[in-house]
């Protein structure tokens, strides 16, 4: 191919930064690793730079406006590819904005831009850079005003390195490297998926219901072995949408049994895809919960959901591998790329380094990747690079745990299949498949492999099996209590198409994390840390969860309200942060109880003091004026709700209420003024937005400003409106930062009474002083 011609800007861009480790580089770093010598991972792979003297500084190169690349892509091959990545793929711009134009925009290109990393650990690379071997750089656009720095919209990764002449072959089979060979390089995306592609992906890596996608028909295993080979089934993540055309129920699982019975015609085209995928996988069986689940509304059909809801944690950790729709917005969509004309996007190939026999090299081309759609940034969550990760299918409450379950993911997004599974990333639009063995034998290694840059996102194409070999041996405190935050942050803000299906749709992550740490959880929240819990907060705006739980629950074996104290009785983003970091400087003031009415007794929350050694404040309680030891660790008896709370224990002796759905504790309490400003909610606010916005006030006596509370939602405050501004807190938690030598604060829950029980309303925090001066009382708290 020829060397591309390119505008005087385009040619400032230092295109041997993205240039990718060869062979050789590789094995290089690992004689290192072995010989014990640490690095940091290295950005330009050792033999990249052919010049003399040392590499050139990397930097951004400014290109101008939108309309000076137009104009120059008449000539420019690369302001042509930069137009048709912006004009066809689109990017993250600033929210509620379309592309930037105009002479005061201006367009940088970014050959600096972080994509991922080459390692052979099993750590989290954020946790541990040393173990990542290189960076691995795309061509990154971004676009910002002349006279600021806030950008106004990103295009990143949407051009990979590649070899010269990439564009010109379809053909997938790759021959085993030579020393000198660059790795991980882009590759052309067929126009339909090739199978043979994930059937080499995967070399690289109960009583339940199955479709027999060879006699069309369920099949009922009533004592599934995991372990056996020819009883291997693929299981379906996918976006309902509307009601299907086949559900299983009691009154047609007879007939659903005979071979032949489920036909094409009866099933959407996701379905009827992903029995495609698993029959050419070399599978016999496919789960779909439509089809194995029952849905009718018959004792027994009720009876088989619950069951079957039960036994998702394992339907999806057993399955050889989860066949995910990003894509489609409902079950009629189809997997892209399996049939012909479902993917559009053609790629192109830009040669801007020509190969040099006589220095040898082979070069160096530009290939634009396989992104879709418009995303925007600004957020307060981190944007996001893949299309996984902006799908429909990403906002469902379901298919978070069906994703962080499954051992290996076959992922369909609108224009390329991904794979994603705890030791690789492979995608059809690059070539990341080369198992190198690692450099040493410990559990700890496996074989040279690329990973996604995720920061501190959590992402559908790098959330590792929560359960699964790598999270065990890689499991740290730290990273256990950050993962759960995250988990409990991204599944509250998913929608559920029927929202008392919270806890179901959460069960199986909780029954996961179970196996990994031996951590029992109560209503979404860790028992060990239960207290701490207590004090979860919202960056949006929080509303209450009016659905009762789809299932039958609890003792009463019916279907009950959700908890207010528990981030799974409201909808909208929750914070639960209750790792060893805020241990170091925030404390529980507060030792809850739970009750159970057979035999009708209470019992501590967590069963045992087993955690109390790191639960212990190192401030004694004896030093703080408004805390009292005695208070804190005192036992709740059903004595004391007898005498303190008449009305709730007359419900608890007539066993009206479930068994563990109140909890009840000893709290120092007081009042404060909340002024009745209802703010706007706050649900795709930007971080600098949530910054500058006025948090609900909370004033002492006089007047001043003590504390704040987090943004309440306008049925939360008609309710508090009765009140008249006043309103009762109970401390929950203490915060004191020594090192930094700030005021204590007293972290609380803003509370309204209701039959003799407490119920949340909001989350504070409060200066300590203003609560001592408050005259706190305490009170044994019913919190319901």
């Amino acid at each position: 191919m020829e060397v591309a011609k390119l505008c005087t800007s385009c040619s400032q861009i230092e295109f041997s930064a993205l240039a990718t480790p060869t062979l050789a580089d590789i094995h290089r770093a690992q004689r290192d690793i072995r010989r014990g010598i640490g690095f940091w991972p290295r950005v330009l792979p050792d033999g990249t730079w052919k010049g003399p003297g040392e590499p050139p500084v990397v930097r951004k190169v400014n290109l101008g406006s939108f309309e000076r690349i137009e104009r120059d892509s008449e000539h420019c091959e690369l302001c042509a590819v930069i137009v048709d990545v912006v004009r066809q793929q689109g990017g993250y711009y600033a929210p509620n904005n379309a592309l930037p134009t105009g002479d005061e925009v201006h367009f940088w290109a970014d050959p600096t831009s972080h994509y991922g990393h080459i390692t052979d650990s099993a750590e989290d690379i954020e946790s541990s850079w040393n173990e990542a071997y290189f960076k691995m750089r795309r061509l990154a656009i971004t676009a910002s005003r002349s006279d600021t720095e806030v950008s106004l919209a990103y295009f990143d990764h949407v051009v990979q390195p590649c070899r010269v002449g990439a564009s010109k072959v379809l053909d997938i089979k790759q021959q085993p490297p030579a020393e000198d060979d660059m790795l991980f390089l882009g590759r052309m995306r067929p126009p339909t998926l090739n199978m043979d592609l994930p059937r080499r992906w995967v070399e690289f890596t109960f009583r339940i219901r199955f479709i027999d996608v060879n006699n069309m028909c369920i099949r009922l295993v009533d004592e599934f072995d995991p372990s056996d080979p020819s009883m291997a089934y693929t299981a379906l993540s996918y976006v309902w949408g509307q009601k299907q055309k086949l559900m299983l129920s009691a009154e047609i699982e007879p007939r659903l049994k005979e071979n032949g019975s489920i036909r094409d015609d009866d099933l959407p085209k996701t379905v009827s895809d992903a029995i495609t995928v698993t029959r050419l996988l070399g599978l016999s069986f496919l789960w779909v919960d439509a089809v194995c689940i029952m849905q009718g509304k018959t004792k027994v059909d009720l009876d088989d959901r619950a069951e079957q809801i039960g036994n998702m944690a394992n339907i999806y950790r057993s399955a050889f591998l989860t066949i995910v729709d990003a894509f489609g917005e409902d079950a009629d969509a189809g997997l892209a790329g399996l049939r012909p004309g479902t993917r559009s996007y053609q790629q192109r190939e830009v040669v801007v380094i020509p190969p040099s026999p006589e220095k040898g090299s082979d070069g160096l081309s530009l290939l634009t990747t396989c992104k879709a759609f418009p995303k925007y940034f600004g957020e307060f969550f981190n944007r996001r690079d893949e299309d996984a990760d902006i799908s429909t299918w990403n906002t469902r409450g379901w298919t978070l745990q069906e994703r962080a379950l499954s051992r290996r993911n076959l992922i369909f997004t609108r224009e390329q299949v991904l794979w994603a599974c705890d030791g690789a990333y492979f995608c059809e639009e690059s070539s990341f498949e080369h198992p190198i063995p690692p450099a040493g034998s410990s559990e700890l290694r496996t074989p040279i492999r690329f990973e996604l840059f995720k920061g501190l996102q959590l992402n559908a194409t790098n959330l590792r099996s929560l359960d699964g070999k790598m999270a065990r041996i890689a499991s740290s405190s730290k990273k256990f209590w950050d993962k759960y935050r995250l988990l409990v942050q991204h599944f509250s803000m998913r929608k559920l198409s029927f929202p008392g299906d919270v806890h179901d749709a959460f069960l199986g992550i909780m029954m996961a994390m179970q196996r990994v740490r031996d951590e029992s959880f109560h209503w979404g929240h860790p028992r060990s840390r239960f207290e701490l819990s207590l004090s979860w907060s919202s960056f949006h705006t929080p509303t209450r969860r009016a659905a009762k739980s789809t299932l039958p629950m609890t003792s009463l074996k019916t279907n009950i309200v959700f908890p207010t104290w528990s981030w799974m009785g409201w909808e909208g983003e929750a914070n639960v942060s209750v790792s060893d970091e805020r241990l170091e400087t925030e404390y529980p003031v507060i030792s809850c109880f739970i009750h159970k009415s057979d035999p009708l007794r209470l019992e501590m929350i967590n069963g045992t003091q087993v955690n109390e050694s790191v639960l212990k404040p190192s401030t004694p309680y004896r030093n703080i004026p408004w805390l009292d030891d005695n208070h804190i660790r005192r036992e709740v008896t059903l004595e004391h709700v007898s005498r303190h709370l008449p009305t709730v224990a007359d419900v608890l002796q007539a066993r009206t209420l479930p068994d563990e759905h109140l909890i009840f504790f000893w709290a120092s309490t007081a009042h404060f003024d909340v002024p009745l400003n209802p703010e706007e909610k706050h649900e795709r606010a930007t971080f600098a937005e949530y910054a500058a916005a006025k948090r609900p006030s909370i004033r002492d006596a006089s007047g001043l400003e003590v504390g704040h509370g987090t943004f309440m939602s306008a049925d939360v405050w008609k309710e508090f409106s009765d009140s008249g501004g006043r309103a009762e807190f109970v401390a929950v938690a203490r915060r004191q930062i020594l090192d930094l030598d700030l005021p204590a604060i007293v972290i609380a829950l803003q509370i309204r009474w209701v039959d003799g029980k407490a119920r949340r309303v909001n989350y504070a925090e409060i200066e300590e002083a203003a609560w001592m001066e408050a005259g706190p009382e305490w009170k044994l708290i019913a919190l319901q």
